[in-house]
């Protein structure tokens, strides 16, 4: 309730000024931070539920291809401060699925955010979208700072941050998150990093595919 009193006002003055001043910007970085703390509430809140066995699916049935391509591409304007691309490679264009749409849209969220933000100046991300088998496949794959050898086995522990990333104003939520949404759906996520090289990580979550619309494959690029 305290964020939507912060967030609803702060919107509605955006639309009310009509330039775009030092005012302005200062509300949209307000509505910006405002935003991530939305996030980070309603990820600690789902952690809270997973713990108390309350968190539930809800399953959609609907263009899984589509919905990802429009996830990753909102990333656009991040990608700007990096001056990054992403390079999205899926095996179908279309396939209508059963699944929870807000789940898979927080897992691809949180590992894409990581990667634009670990990554290096100048890279490209990847992002690897395959359905098959009544399975969903999701690999993000940066060139970036990575994670110390010593540390890989303890990157999906809650509050843990790579030594080498404490100075980039993280929580070390982020991929806990995503591995125990993963696991709540019954699903795997592994990771695989080299300092200074970059990481790469795979999610395996089943889904019922209901038709394959579109069989041709998919590319784009995002950003640049």
């Amino acid at each position: 309730t305290p964020l939507t009193l912060i967030l609803n006002p702060v919107k509605n003055l955006l639309y009310t000024i009509p330039y775009n001043g030092e005012h302005k910007k200062q509300l949209e970085y307000i509505h910006s931070n405002a935003l991530k703390l939305q996030d980070l509430t309603n990820q600690i809140m789902d952690l809270q539920k997973l713990d108390a066995g309350k968190l539930q699916l809800n399953i959609e049935n609907t263009d899984i291809i589509e919905y990802c391509i429009g996830l990753i591409s909102s990333f656009e304007s991040l990608c700007e401060t990096k001056n990054a691309t992403i390079l999205i490679e899926s095996n179908f264009s279309q396939v209508i699925a059963g699944f929870d749409k807000d789940k898979i849209g927080k897992i691809l969220t949180n590992l894409l955010s990581n990667a634009i933000k670990f990554c290096f100046t100048n890279s490209a991300i990847h992002a690897t979208i395959t359905v098959t088998n009544n399975r969903f496949y999701l690999k993000i794959d940066d060139k970036g700072s990575g994670i110390p050898e010593s540390e890989v086995r303890d990157v999906f522990r809650r509050y843990k941050q790579a030594s080498n990333n404490r100075n980039t104003g993280g929580t070390g939520l982020g991929l806990a998150y995503v591995h125990e949404l993963v696991s709540f759906m019954h699903g795997l996520v592994t990771l695989e990093s080299e300092e200074n090289i970059g990481t790469t990580v795979s999610v395996e979550i089943p889904i019922d595919i209901l038709e394959i619309k579109d069989n041709t494959q998919l590319n784009i690029e995002i950003g640049n």
